[in-house]
């Protein structure tokens, strides 16, 4: 029966009494989660359970689970998840594992597994793994790098728990050395978790000659200033600054000889010189011997001869012969006997084939036959059976063997294969010792100049007599020196003169050798050279006759000495020398060519000179005279010195200046060009489009603009004369990379601070800098490096949301961030900026790297040649045309900006202080007006260059100006004027600038020639110190190539813009020595000169004698 409450009870009669026993109801299967158990629980009479409400139960599998009974009496069994706090190693923290129903693990919400690597609070990485028995560990795991040594070998790098690093168990930190096998010594540098190693060369004196030896990377041997190579084992030659020098090892350490291994130059327009020679210039070959004697030990290439210099050196003279000329027929001959015979092997049954490869030996035997006794007198006797021409051609081998052989094979009637040429026994041994050429060199030093005559003398076959007549026999004289030419002669002096002395070595058309003493007079004002032969005599003793008298004196005409320091009076009518003796009553002149060039640099400067000369006419034979000579200068005359403080007259290395022309916004000082302009920078706000990628705008702070400044060595420049050079301000991507690596810095310490609200904020600031600085500096697109959601500016997130603090920054749920992927999120776009292999892998389409889209495809396309130029773009590039006279430097410039590394270069043509502009300087002060009587009413003529820029197109041309002073200063300050002349403007392909006049009768584009400006006032400013400037169109014209285009004059055009500026610098006795100056030209009507756009010069010219 039931109870009220609902027991179950079972009625029993015994002896009459009933009894009431309770009846236990069926136990409750209640089943334990998805463990495949369950778990009985019965009922006691008193309503009670065999277990209690919140009980906790173990499943086989491990899983617990916690029992409760519902309000209706229902039983069920809920999974509880357990934790494990497994320690990361020694000193990364410790982590919390949850184990899941399903028996597996979740870190952080995250399944996790046993191997699995985790980053500990250390920044290092453990390994999770699940041990038997079901206990978790985490171990250290060693964090290598690989750093290469050079291009074939690598250290790795370990780094230990307690973040220290070691090579081979050994302790290393920044700085530290490591060596490669191959010797070279490498600096480790650590950075931002990244090791790279630096090559550190070391240096090794040279004794004897003062030069330094770095170690190579790669371990073979040395470098020696910019391009010399030297083998591991130190010996050998290199070339320094134009000298060469001999390098060996000896007591452990290296030694040095100089020498020059080649005469300088190979024309006479760079020291070296020859004439009536048909093989050219003198040559040297290399020292083919272990020795420092390397000159010695070289042997002298001139004329068709090739003779020993030590032997010149020593006696004056040497002799060079020629091949034998048997010999080399011998040789030939047994190349066709060795073909024939290979040939005979290969087809032992003759054919056509072999008959016709036989009748061209045939062929060749004979030409070689009649190159020893002429054509048509020995006639072989040929066959081509293939048993026979073997022995023919042998034949014809053996008599060229021996100098018996021969004699008898060219016996007359002797049955010898030659017996045709009829040679007695004397002229066939004379034959047979035959040699092609035979040269003789006579030759002297003076100082480190070397010169002298050759005469090569050749015969055709061996039968003939050596002669001059033939082609290849040569006669004539050379001269060359074994140290640098001087390049300027604005590097010697412009004043005052020198003497030089030396000798000179001449032969005459009678071939006759003379040698001698030769002076040479120097005037740097007027710019001559002068010369005196002296004392030519033959080896007898004799003199030179000219007109069968004897010459006891030469004078040479003046030659004009050029900016190259050279001259070169060629041999014509006009230029007549004067020969005289004693027995020439008063002399007479004959034709006469004069050539030279002086020598040395630095301290050296023309300190010797070389050249060669002629008297008469090359057909006038013993009245004929050339020679080469040698001088050294032994004297300076200081009569006509400049009044310039001589401090002041030295060449100077271009960066001195005392007085300067510069427009608003450049400065020179301190041997720096500085130029300020103002700051571009990317246009982020426009980043939509393609169109929009590479707009710029000004950079302003505070409403104001700011400038940035570019700084420029004048040094640097002053090397890099001749053209437009091009200067790099800061790297694009080296920008990027140290501002990305600033910022990761700073967030490693904003995450040291925790999850505080400013800190958060500060995490989302450097989020949002770094996507600025991949846009500004690389890309210019509006796409993001480091992605992620933006829940700050996602209208679906309500404000509420602890997420809302992102705006990309990696995050969990509950708003906590998730600073390690943040930092691996930057870490990655350092890595892409290590190496332009790296950049070239981020932008790859479809390679899923940092800078791709989520459909794969780049922020923007970049090839490998293209990447090259994005590796290497720069914020600014400024071309830079720099030129020079003695005193005066000047230049051109205009400003190129890129607003990131993916953009062209965009020319800066506002003509304000970002360029395009120009300016000049000079190392001498200014010219002070002394008083009354200087420049004493006269006038003078300055002579230089000028460097101009119109956009980004630069132009070189001349510029003369021609002063007229006072007597007095008129209106109490105008001191003179002057008349400048711009002439030959071109730009770098040798273009003329040009003028457009489309309202002309005749529309068609002409070339200017010259730009004249007329009446310049020459003034005194407060300071007493005389400048000149002018802006008035109506003193300017141009003038044109075509002699049928008139001159147009600018006043014509109030379009026109035209101005000149100057200052006078240095003093000689009547006139400033030097000007400087700046000139503009703009156009900017109908008519269009160049391209339209300001031109902007600058110029440099000295006093002309």
């Amino acid at each position: 029966m039931t109870a009220a409450n609902g027991n179950q009870y079972v009625l029993t009669l015994g002896e009459g009494v009933w009894t009431a026993t309770f009846r236990a109801p069926e136990p409750i299967d209640v089943r334990l989660g998805t463990s495949g158990e369950s778990v009985a629980i019965t009922r006691a009479e008193d309503g009670s359970y065999s277990v209690e409400d919140g009980a906790s139960v173990t499943a086989a599998n491990g899983n617990q689970y916690v029992l409760s009974i519902s309000a209706a009496g229902l039983w069920t069994a809920k999974f509880e998840a357990s934790e494990t706090i497994v320690a990361l190693g020694r000193d990364g923290g410790s982590v919390v594992l949850t184990r899941g129903e399903d028996g597996g693990f979740t870190l952080d919400g995250n399944a996790i597994e046993s191997g699995a690597i985790l980053l500990g609070t250390n920044g290092a990485e453990y390994r999770l793994t699940l041990r038997t028995g079901g206990n978790w560990r985490a171990v250290y795991q060693v964090q290598r790098q690989r750093v290469p040594l050079g291009t074939s070998e690598s250290v790795t790098l370990a780094r230990a728990e307690d973040g220290t690093w070691s090579i081979d168990n050994k302790s290393v930190e920044h700085r530290d050395m490591v060596t490669a096998g191959n010797g070279s010594s490498y600096r480790l540098r650590y950075r931002n978790g990244y090791w790279s190693a630096l090559f550190v060369p070391e240096e090794l004196r040279i004794a004897g000659v003062g030069l330094v030896a770095t170690t190579r990377e790669d371990g073979n041997g040395y470098r020696v200033g910019t391009y010399g190579l030297l083998p591991r084992g130190g010996r050998g030659d290199v070339t320094v600054d134009g000298i060469m020098y001999h390098v060996w090892k000896q007591d452990g350490r290296l030694r040095g000889a100089r020498f020059d291994s080649d005469p300088h130059g190979e024309t006479a327009s760079a020291g070296n010189y020859q004439i009536g020679l048909a093989h050219g210039v003198a040559e040297l070959n290399r020292d083919d011997e272990a020795t420092v004697e390397n000159e010695g030990a070289t042997a002298l290439l001139v004329g068709g001869g090739e003779f020993r210099v030590d032997e010149l050196l020593e006696t004056g003279t040497a002799s060079s012969k020629g091949e034998n000329m048997v010999n080399q027929a011998h040789l030939a001959m047994r190349d066709i006997l060795s073909r024939a015979e290979a040939l005979v092997a290969i087809f032992p049954d003759g054919g056509r084939s072999l008959t016709t490869e036989l009748n061209r030996m045939w062929r060749e035997a004979q030409s070689l036959i009649d190159g020893i006794f002429g054509r048509n007198v020995v006639a072989l006797r040929r066959t081509t059976e293939p048993g026979e021409v073997v022995g023919a051609f042998k034949a014809l081998l053996d008599p060229l063997s021996s100098l018996e052989a021969f004699q008898a094979a060219t016996l007359s009637e002797g049955g010898g294969v030659f017996e045709d040429a009829a040679l007695d026994a004397a002229p066939a041994t004379r034959a047979f010792n035959a040699v092609a050429s035979d040269s003789t060199a006579v030759f002297k030093a003076t100082g480190d100049t070397r010169y002298g005559v050759v005469l090569t003398r050749v015969r055709v076959r061996p039968v003939a007599s050596l002669s001059f007549r033939p082609s290849g026999a040569d006669v004539g004289a050379f001269a060359y020196s074994t140290i640098p030419d001087t390049e300027r002669l604005r590097l010697v002096q412009n004043t005052g003169s020198a003497v030089y002395e030396g000798g000179t070595v001449a032969v005459s058309g009678d071939r006759t050798v003379y040698t001698g003493d030769i002076e040479l007079l120097v005037r740097f004002l007027n710019r001559t050279v002068s010369s005196l032969i002296t004392n030519l005599s033959d080896e007898n003793g004799e003199p030179w006759l000219y007109n069968y008298y004897p010459v006891s004196t030469i004078y040479l005409p003046d030659a004009k000495l050029n900016y190259a320091a050279d001259w070169n009076s060629q041999l014509r009518s006009s230029d007549r020398a004067w020969v005289g003796g004693r027995e020439f009553g008063g002399g007479t002149t004959a034709r006469s060519s004069f050539a030279g060039h002086l020598l040395g640099m630095g301290e050296d400067v023309g300190s010797q000179a070389v050249g060669v000369w002629s008297v008469g006419w090359p057909s006038d034979g013993s009245n004929y005279l050339e020679g080469g000579f040698g001088v050294e200068r032994v004297a300076i005359s200081d009569d006509e010195q400049a009044v310039t403080d001589p401090e002041d007259q030295r060449p100077g290395t271009g960066g001195e200046s005392r007085t300067a022309v510069v427009p608003a916004g450049t400065e020179i000082a301190d041997g720096v060009l500085t130029l300020r302009g103002t700051k571009y920078v990317p246009n982020l706000a426009t980043a939509a489009s393609p169109e929009d990628w590479a707009d710029e705008v000004h950079l302003i702070e505070d409403g104001r603009r700011v400038a940035e400044v570019y700084q420029i060595s004048l040094q640097e420049a002053f090397l890099r004369q001749n053209y437009a050079s091009s200067y790099l301000g800061r790297n694009l991507v080296a920008a990027a990379k140290e501002e990305v690596s600033s910022l990761r810095d700073r967030l490693a310490a904003v995450i040291d601070l925790g999850e505080i609200p400013s800190a958060l904020l500060w995490r989302r600031e450097i989020w949002e800098q770094i996507n600025e600085i991949v846009q500004a500096r690389l890309f210019g697109t509006a796409d993001k490096a480091l992605e992620g959601r933006d829940y700050r500016n996602d209208v679906d997130i309500t404000e509420d949301d602890p997420r809302k603090w992102s705006s990309g920054y990696p995050v969990q749920h509950t708003g906590q961030p998730l600073d390690s992927q943040a930092l691996e999120a930057v870490d990655a776009v350092l890595a892409a900026l290590a190496n332009s292999g790296a950049l070239e892998e981020a932008v790859k389409e479809g390679g899923g790297g940092v800078f791709t889209r989520a459909d794969g495809s780049p922020f923007r396309q970049a090839g490998a040649e293209e990447m090259k130029d994005i590796w290497k773009r720069a914020e600014v590039r400024v071309n830079l045309w720099l030129e020079s006279t003695k005193y005066t430097r000047f230049g051109a410039w205009a400003k190129q900006t890129a607003p990131g590394a993916w953009s062209d270069y965009n020319d800066r043509l506002g003509n304000d202080e970002n360029g395009p502009q120009a300016f000049a300087y000079s190392q001498l002060p200014q010219t002070e007006y002394v008083d009354y009587r200087f420049p004493v009413g006269s006038s003078a003529t300055y002579r230089g260059e000028t460097v101009a820029v119109q956009g980004s197109t630069f132009y070189k041309g001349q510029i003369d100006l021609m002063t007229n002073w006072h007597l007095a200063l008129q209106d109490r300050n105008e001191a003179g004027s002057l008349t400048a002349v711009i002439s030959g403007l071109r730009d770098q392909q040798g273009d003329p600038l040009s003028y457009a006049d489309p309202d002309a009768a005749v529309a068609r584009e002409k070339f200017i020639e010259e730009i004249i400006f007329r009446g310049v006032s020459i003034m005194v400013d407060s300071d007493n110190r005389l400048y000149f400037s002018d802006d008035n169109p109506s003193d300017a014209t141009i003038g044109f190539t075509a002699r049928s285009a008139d001159p147009v004059s600018l006043s014509d055009d109030p379009s026109v813009a035209i101005s000149i500026e100057g200052k006078f610098v240095g003093r000689t006795p009547a006139d400033p020595q030097s000007t400087i100056g700046v000139w503009t030209l703009r156009d900017s009507g109908s008519t269009k000169i160049g391209t339209g756009d300001k031109i902007n010069g600058a110029f440099g010219a000295e006093l002309e004698p």
